[in-house]
């Protein structure tokens, strides 16, 4: 059983990380308009499109990271 605390962080952790993916999702969408904006160098326009890959990439990898690990956890079931 978890207690009361610990459910409380575990929601605001989850709570946090939704809101890094909303803004990150934001931040995104506000740079394809960048590259898709004339006005926009192309040398700055390779650095948004490969900072976008780039965080969407790490994102991908940490929540399947995270997945995994809930799922192999070899210490779930040991109470302190």
């Amino acid at each position: 059983m978890k207690d009361r605390v610990t459910k409380v962080f575990t929601n605001v952790g989850l709570l946090a990380l939704l809101l890094c993916a909303i803004c990150y999702v934001s931040l995104a969408a506000w740079g394809l308009y960048g590259v898709f904006n004339e006005d926009v160098p192309w040398m700055f326009k390779g650095i948004i499109v490969f900072g976008i890959a780039g965080g969407g990439i790490l994102l991908r990898v940490v929540i399947r990271e995270r997945l995994i690990e809930r799922k192999t956890d070899r210490y779930k079931d040991v109470e302190l």
